[in-house]
């Protein structure tokens, strides 16, 4: 007579590692925005999101079994590989962009500054009121 199927049936819970991997990855970013504020450019711990669920995706995925695949690859190790593309290429993009304007004095502003005046003034164009 054969087993239970518990007994029968091995398989990772890869929804614990995910959320795992998740709680791991916001105590990360949380971490670097607290650590190296100063010298991330607006829009970079998003991208380091992205890079972050790429690699924990594109590992998780070799634990998965009967994946849809493409030529043989997991669909989603696919998408895990554009995901750490993007958020590489945007954290690149972004830094190295920010470091131009850091140099130029008519440089764009940041949302921060931008928000902070309309918090203080929401219709610049209204003369103030005394």
């Amino acid at each position: 007579m054969r087993g239970t199927p518990l007994e029968t049936t091995r398989f990772h819970p890869l929804f614990a590692y995910e959320s795992l991997s998740g709680l791991l990855g916001a105590a990360f970013l949380v971490f670097l925005f607290f650590r190296f504020r100063h010298r991330l450019a607006s829009g970079s711990l998003l991208f380091i999101f992205f890079i972050w669920y790429g690699v924990v995706r594109f590992s998780l995925e070799n634990l998965r079994i009967n994946n849809w695949l493409v030529l043989g690859i997991p669909t989603a190790q696919i998408v895990s590989v554009a995901f750490i593309l993007v958020g590489v290429t945007g954290l690149i993009w972004r830094n190295t962009r920010s470091k131009r304007g850091a140099d130029d004095p008519g440089a764009a502003r940041t949302a921060v500054e931008d928000a902070a005046d309309l918090a203080r003034d929401p219709d610049p164009a209204r003369p103030a009121s005394t």
